[in-house]
């Protein structure tokens, strides 16, 4: 499979994870543990040959169906839910799953320990008045010492799985702050990358072009006072070729100024392909650079020129960096109307102590050259190699 292609468009990382699927899962048990409390409840109207009273059945259906409601309304109201459940709770026994329910999101919200008693508290007082003071209110039996051991110990388990899923939420909430933050921080440091690249590739601009318009400039002034022609059309002219240049100059530096800050002078012309031998000479203090070139580089644009030279520059130098020592492989290959093809290769070298103080920017320096020039790059292990391809248009000179 081929090393992904990579274009300046830009590089999309991942967004975290979020901890939606999980709100699912527990609303799913919220409703499960309410339903199963107010089935448990209506068993004794299942019982064959016996009917009981409509008033039995309206106290054993009726708060449980009440509860449901009020379990809806837990999220707007989670302190008030479970006191109403309560009071549903002296009337009939059904809603005590829904109690339960509600006391574990109210503890999974994090509210205070206090709030978390007080509410516990009070379910418990009530599933004790209903023995007492409710519809149900008889002697106490054993089967009340079971129910009200039942409800405590569904409280208590309510409670610590409400705490459990609270916390669990809570620690997903922040690893997705922190994976964003990450994110971000990673963004940045390419976008800073790319405006690094981009600064460089102003300077380089602005150094050819300055230094052309000066030579324009210089002739032309020359040209004004030339008497061997229509003197007044001569001098005209010149004089207007001299005038646009040095506006031209001006306009460039001054819009240039800020990407490659004042008080700089312009350069010389920026290197390209033609002084590729001087550069090969330098990589080879550092490790072995073999060269096969079949391109008759001399006639490429001077623009892509020098681009790719500095598209070689930096491949050697990520070379150096990332396999120091180990033998690098540099070829060209190309002709005017199709592609110039650039491929720089070494082989890994895993024992090797890398440079990594570039983390990796090198690359994307290339992609932003290779992208702006309309071209692509691809780079990966192949095998026991990495290869670094870039492909850019060679237009026809004619």
């Amino acid at each position: 499979m081929p090393p992904p292609v990579h274009r300046v468009s830009g590089v999309t990382l991942p967004e975290p994870a979020e901890p939606g699927p999980r709100r699912t899962i527990g609303a799913a048990a919220t409703w499960a543990v309410a339903i199963v409390g107010w089935l448990y409840y209506l068993t004794p109207l299942l019982v064959p040959g016996r009917t009981p009273p409509l008033s039995i059945v309206l106290l054993l259906v009726l708060p449980g169906l009440g509860g449901f409601v009020l379990l809806a309304l837990r999220h707007r109201f989670p302190v008030v839910v479970p006191v109403l459940l309560g009071i549903l709770l002296l009337i009939g026994p059904s809603p005590v799953g829904a109690a339960f329910a509600a006391v574990a999101h109210l503890a999974r919200l994090g509210r205070s320990v206090l709030t978390v008693v007080l509410v516990g508290s009070w379910i418990l007082i009530a599933k004790l008045g209903s023995f007492l003071v409710g519809p149900y209110a008889q002697p106490w039996r054993n089967a009340h010492t079971v129910e009200l051991t039942v409800t405590i110990g569904g409280l208590m388990v309510a409670v610590l799985v409400g705490a459990l899923g609270g916390s669990r939420e809570t620690e997903l909430r922040e690893r997705a702050i922190a994976d964003r933050a990450l994110r971000q921080v990673e963004q940045a440091r390419l976008d800073g990358a790319r405006a690094a690249e981009r600064e460089r590739i102003a300077r380089e601009m602005h150094d050819v072009l300055a230094h052309r318009l000066s030579l324009v400039a210089m002739h032309a002034g020359a040209l004004a006072y030339r008497t061997d022609l229509d003197q007044q059309t001569a001098r005209d002219t010149a004089a207007l070729i001299q005038t646009n240049a040095k506006k031209s100059l001006a306009e460039l530096r001054e819009v240039l100024t800020d990407l490659r800050g004042a008080g700089t002078t312009p350069e010389p012309p920026q290197p390209t392909l033609t002084d590729l031998d001087s550069l090969i000479n330098e990589a080879r203090r550092h490790q072995p650079v073999e060269l096969r070139s079949s391109a008759e580089v001399a006639g490429l644009p001077e623009r892509s020129s020098r681009q790719a030279y500095r598209i070689v520059q930096e491949a050697l130098t990520n070379a150096r960096k990332h396999a120091p020592g180990a033998p690098v492989l540099l070829t060209l290959s190309g002709a005017a109307g199709g592609d110039l093809v650039i491929t720089v290769s070494n082989p890994l070298t895993p024992l090797a102590l890398p440079d990594r103080d570039g983390a990796g920017l090198g690359l994307v320096g290339i992609a932003e050259r290779v992208g702006l020039a309309g071209g692509t790059v691809r780079h990966g292990s192949v095998g026991e190699r990495f290869d670094v391809e870039v492909r850019m248009p060679w237009p026809d000179a004619s």
